[in-house]
């Protein structure tokens, strides 16, 4: 049986094949910080002066900050929270762990949530030095009046179209991958990104997209063989889908995993286990729904939605995980068409 597979950000929006998702510039710069508070374990809480718009920005975007009283609080963090009303951000510093050097009145550090990245010391790619961005860049006014990407210091080869090798203090676009290609001159280097992001790159044979339910609510629809609504499995565990789970320092946690689930007959009991294949086979979920049916190859009517429960060993970098699901009951076989998680 064949599997599906998709990268998953966690982002606001996804690129698809007719690419119809609204492009937003995930990125806030100037941002004049006000305090710097330790909140626990390597949490730190950025609070900024002027009532700054951050209603734009997501998790997997980095902090960058500058220009603090203490040097431990400057650098590029992983955003693990944003809060707008309250005009504050938190991110993960694995350098804080009390705090000792919290910055309580009128810091002096700025910010920005522009992406940074450093290229690679050697050719990685035949012998082209290529980093690949979060998410997939707009290019110039591709809806419009969008600008296009831009490093400082560096002039862009390619606007729009197809990229081309650049030559010292210049860098060029792959569109359609999100990859940005430089000179040897620049190895080793670091830059700081500015672009629109049109999303994460979903990757599918069998999953044609990733769509956002509302607040941090992701659903994964997985197809099964010539277009079902479903993926199916008997009575022996099989995995049925593969995931690209980015880690939770740079998507933050999921609180909740649910399915949905069905038979192919009356008492099929749908069994779904979510594995982390970098660690073991580590179970990240394991639930057992109750008994469903419906006729053969099952209909999205006679679904039911399973939470998986408590999650454990979520990894704190790339992963990939492994959705298995079975019918213990072995009383047909067990089918499962959704995926959603909440952030």
């Amino acid at each position: 049986m064949a599997k599906g597979v998709a990268s998953f950000l966690g982002q606001n929006h996804r690129v698809d094949a007719l690419k119809n998702t609204a492009f937003l510039q995930f990125e806030a710069d100037n941002l004049d910080v006000d305090t710097i508070v330790f909140q626990s374990g390597n949490t730190v809480r950025y609070t900024f002066n002027g009532s700054p718009d951050l209603s734009e920005i997501v998790l997997g975007r980095f902090l960058t900050v500058n220009n603090s009283t203490n040097a431990i609080n400057d650098g590029a963090f992983a955003i693990t929270a944003v809060d707008d009303s309250s005009d504050f951000i938190e991110v993960t510093n694995s350098g804080r762990t009390s705090g000792a050097a919290d910055e309580a009145t009128d810091s002096p550090a700025t910010a920005g949530t522009i992406e940074p990245l450093t290229v690679p010391a050697a050719a990685n790619q035949g012998s082209l030095f290529i980093e690949k961005l979060l998410e997939v860049p707009a290019f110039f006014e591709e809806d419009g009046s969008n600008s296009a990407p831009s490093i400082s210091g560096l002039t862009l080869v390619n606007t729009s179209g197809n990229p081309s090798a650049p030559s010292a203090g210049e860098f060029s676009v792959n569109y359609d991958t999100g990859e940005l290609i430089f000179n040897s001159a620049q190895a080793g280097t670091s830059f700081e990104v500015d672009y629109w992001g049109k999303g994460s790159l979903v990757e599918a044979e069998e999953i044609n997209g990733l769509r956002r339910l509302g607040g941090s609510v992701f659903e994964i629809p997985l197809i099964g063989d010539e277009g079902s609504p479903f993926l199916k499995a008997g009575s022996s565990p099989t995995i049925v889908a593969d995931l690209v789970f980015k880690g939770t320092d740079v998507i933050g946690p999921p609180t909740r995993i649910t399915v949905v689930v069905a038979g192919t007959s009356d008492g099929v009991t749908p069994r779904v286990r979510i594995l982390d294949f970098d660690n073991g086979g580590a179970v990240v979920a394991d639930a057992t729904g109750p008994a469903v049916g419906g006729p053969p190859n099952g209909t999205l009517e006679a679904s039911v939605t399973l939470d998986l429960g408590l999650l454990s060993n979520l990894s704190t970098g790339l992963a990939i995980w492994q959705v298995e699901l079975s019918d213990p009951s072995g009383s047909g076989d067990a089918q499962i068409s959704y995926l959603t998680m909440d952030f």
